[in-house]
């Protein structure tokens, strides 16, 4: 098993270059099998999927401020992927229901928003303050699930209850900084059944 991971830094040599790289040397290599990608702020869809023609194979992606639409690219090709963190939105309505349909062995899923990424919720507007899109997405796509981190998410107690319908398997969850969230006393109790929660 090969793990590869890019990161920016002050390398003269252009990350796209480094993956390339990278990959030209697995493919030398006798019976290698990259299992496990991570890139952090350059991966765009073209590079993705220069890396996905070159395997099939992957089980863990971590993608740092790479875009809704590099993890669609790469979770379509590879649908033996187990594991997926994606960080800095915004995102897609639809990336979590694209990336459970294309993956359908998907056990552990991480989603981070990040505060300079967001813009602030416009009073206003009520899909900016609450939106389940994505919880929705989960609950129909991704029912192999143990582990789910939803970090700064704006779903809602619909979207968390659908979380818990549709995601039977899930031991593993972690909502902090969703503030649209009520945890009362029902929503504990149902919350009862996880061996680990994280909710503030």
């Amino acid at each position: 098993m090969i793990t590869i991971a890019l990161m920016l830094s002050n390398s003269l040599i252009p990350p796209g270059l480094l993956l390339i790289g990278a990959v030209a040397d697995l493919r030398s290599s006798r019976g290698g099998r990259l299992e496990e990608f991570a890139a952090a702020y350059f991966a765009d869809d073209n590079l993705l999927r220069y890396l996905c023609d070159r395997t099939s194979v992957l089980k863990k992606l971590n993608l740092i401020s790479s875009g809704q639409l590099s993890a669609a690219a790469i979770a379509e090709r590879q649908p033996l992927l187990e594991e997926i963190k994606i960080s800095c939105g915004p995102f897609s309505k639809k990336l979590t229901e694209i990336l459970g349909t294309a993956c359908p062995h998907l056990k552990s899923f991480e989603l981070y928003y990040t505060s300079y990424n967001m813009p602030p919720p416009d009073p206003d507007n009520e899909e900016e303050i609450s939106n389940d899109d994505e919880a929705f997405g989960i609950a129909k796509a991704m029912h192999k699930l143990h582990h789910l981190q939803l970090i700064g998410n704006r779903l809602t107690n619909e979207g968390l209850t659908a979380i818990l319908d549709g995601c039977p398997h899930l031991e593993t969850l972690d909502i902090r900084g969703c503030f649209k969230v009520n945890i009362d006393a029902d929503m504990y109790a149902r919350c009862a059944r996880l061996k680990t929660f994280w909710f503030r």
